[in-house]
């Protein structure tokens, strides 16, 4: 939706943020339109004091360290050559809107396959995801629609 409404989104990407996080947060700060302070840059000092569940900590350990540039592309290392490859045919359009280079060349054959393959699955999935946007809209019509596929089971 940025196309539609582009004064209601701002694009980062990771390694921006990672490798120059006081430029990145000024543009956050200017797009939201609130000061940047410098403490922002030294959140993992303060997380503490927003964020006191011991659940949180557990989930987000992460937050309480500093920006680590080692984590720039680790996904290379830790993904298997066939994700990556399957991940690359998928997201073309997306990669190549943010000026991403794909890691491999694919054959034809194989770009073909995956598409066919996987396309019926996110297919299913988005219209699975508008179907509930949907039903949300209109409650009454959900509790119907339910009832009646209970019913059918």
């Amino acid at each position: 939706q940025p196309k539609k409404f582009p004064d209601r989104f701002h694009t980062i990407l990771y390694e921006d943020l990672i490798l120059n996080p006081g430029i990145e947060i000024g543009k956050i700060c200017g797009f939201l339109s609130i000061d940047f302070h410098p403490e922002m840059l030294n959140y993992e000092q303060n997380i503490g004091k927003y964020f006191r569940d011991d659940r949180f900590h557990d989930l987000h350990s992460s937050l309480a360290k500093p920006f680590d540039t080692s984590k720039i592309g680790r996904w290379r290392e830790e993904l298997p050559l066939n994700a990556i490859k399957n991940i690359e045919i998928l997201l073309t359009g997306f990669t190549r809107q943010y000026n991403y280079q794909p890691e491999y060349h694919t054959g034809i054959f194989r770009k073909v396959w995956v598409k066919l393959l996987l396309y019926p699955v996110l297919f299913i999935g988005q219209l699975r995801f508008r179907m509930k946007l949907f039903f949300y809209r209109f409650p009454l019509l959900m509790r119907v629609f339910y009832h009646l596929l209970l019913k059918f089971r």
